[in-house]
């Protein structure tokens, strides 16, 4: 009954990798994968007042350097609930008074949860515990973290826009994006790049969920290429749990349409 089919077989492989080319997935390189060009391109260099991003997952501050760099006297919010990581945080921003370390994890609740991880500063940890047959991540240990939403936390420390919210928290992002609460608007954010991937099989979070969820509120979605953003529907080849990342994009920015 069980056939052999090598020329399939080989088919398949070529137009695979032709396909995660061509859909620009799997690549985690901050400078080939289209993240650097992002950063260097954001419009927002003729404003008068203070670029404000939240950095939400910010791991060893790698991305937050970034826009730094761009924008050397930017308002960051940085979010990180692993303590080892919030302490290289603090240390790296230790001179930048505008940059603010937040040891705490972020979510569409405030309670108390499992933040499983295989290394203090992996950046794979995640509240859902990871197959590592398909992360090759056994992440065995973990540590009870109190979670905050972002909506509680814009209202207590007055924060009037956002330019670019950054969600990369391994499976979570949907959770992130709904602790917004009416904050989460075109108005108010202009940009909002997040990940998606195989942390979502474990979180049950499709991308249809996060296009749904921004469409729904006015935003559209484009995904993240080597040389820019590429607007996109949804369709649902779309949802394979390979690693990308997609902005959500205001239609107040200046040539969006």
């Amino acid at each position: 009954m069980l056939g052999k089919f090598p020329l399939r077989s080989f088919l398949k492989k070529v137009a695979w990798r032709l396909y995660a080319w061509a859909e620009n997935l799997n690549d985690c390189n901050f400078e080939s994968n289209g993240e650097g060009y992002f950063l260097s391109h954001l419009p927002f260099e003729e404003q008068k007042e203070p670029f404000i991003f939240f950095d939400v997952g910010a791991n060893m501050g790698k991305y937050s350097q970034m826009l730094l760099k761009q924008f050397p006297d930017a308002e960051g919010h940085l979010f990180e609930p692993l303590p080892s990581c919030a302490a290289e945080l603090r240390d790296v921003f230790i001179d930048n008074k505008t940059v603010h370390i937040n040891e705490a994890a972020v979510s569409d609740e405030e309670e108390t949860r499992s933040l499983w991880f295989a290394d203090p500063q992996n950046t794979l940890a995640s509240f859902y515990r990871r197959d590592p047959a398909s992360c090759g991540v056994d992440a065995n240990s973990f540590l009870e973290v109190k979670t905050i939403t972002l909506e509680s936390y814009i209202k207590s420390h007055g924060i009037k826009h956002i330019h670019l919210l950054k969600v990369d928290v391994e499976g979570h992002e949907l959770k992130v994006l709904e602790g917004l609460g009416g904050f989460l608007r075109p108005d108010f954010i202009d940009l909002i790049q997040f990940e998606y991937g195989g942390a979502g099989i474990d979180s049950m979070t499709s991308l249809r969920s996060l296009y749904r969820l921004f469409e729904s509120r006015g935003f559209i979605v484009c995904k993240l290429m080597p040389k820019g953003l590429c607007r996109r529907c949804y369709y649902p080849v779309m949802d394979n749990f390979q690693y990308s990342n997609y902005v959500a994009v205001s239609m107040s920015l200046p040539g969006i349409k």
